[in-house]
């Protein structure tokens, strides 16, 4: 549990964004997590069978190139996005976060912290 707190919390230090305007409506709206993946290994069905709702993880983009993310129930971060081609750029509090838009879904992959012992995270949010 604690190498998965790990992972979240590294996620949440690593979101930041540069500004760009004009945006496609299209975009916005609420990105719900439908996967998370640590080394492999699928930790929304582990959390599914300890009865653990992640439901609250989620990438609001916002009109304006603002966004919104949340990765703990009590939390969001906020900050601005941008948006060349099929790269997602999430920045808030100095940090950028790399990630890939798809349709109505956004990919990020991360490469481990060598301190956690992880070696690639994968998150999807899709929008519904």
């Amino acid at each position: 549990m604690k190498r998965i707190l790990a992972i979240v919390l590294v996620l949440m230090m690593g979101v930041t964004v540069f500004p760009v305007y004009g945006q496609s409506n299209a975009l916005t709206g609420k990105y719900s997590i439908v996967a998370l993946e640590i080394d492999g290994m699928d930790m929304m069905a582990l959390f599914t069978m300890m009865g653990m709702d992640m439901g609250f993880m989620y990438i609001e983009l916002l009109d304006g190139n603002r966004f919104r993310m949340a990765m703990d129930e009590d939390e969001a971060t906020e900050g601005i996005f941008s948006l060349s081609g099929k790269n997602l750029t999430l920045t808030a509090e100095g940090e950028n976060l790399a990630a890939v838009f798809e349709g109505n879904r956004i990919i990020i992959e991360q490469e481990g912290d060598p301190e956690s012992g992880f070696e690639l995270s994968r998150m999807i949010f899709e929008k519904k």
